[in-house]
């Protein structure tokens, strides 16, 4: 049966009750001032 995050025979599996989100990239473009983290504007990190 589906859950409201995924399927629930493997969320209980690994008893999990939340989404848990990642990615392999990620890049930052601010399109106002960035603030502090106006130092990461246009970088890109990447997960080999």
């Amino acid at each position: 049966m589906t859950g409201k995050y995924g399927l629930n025979n493997i969320n209980r599996k690994f008893n999990k009750k939340t989404q848990e989100l990642c990615s392999y990239k990620i890049k930052f473009n601010f399109k106002t001032d960035g603030g502090i983290l106006e130092y990461l504007n246009e970088k890109e990190i990447k997960l080999k």
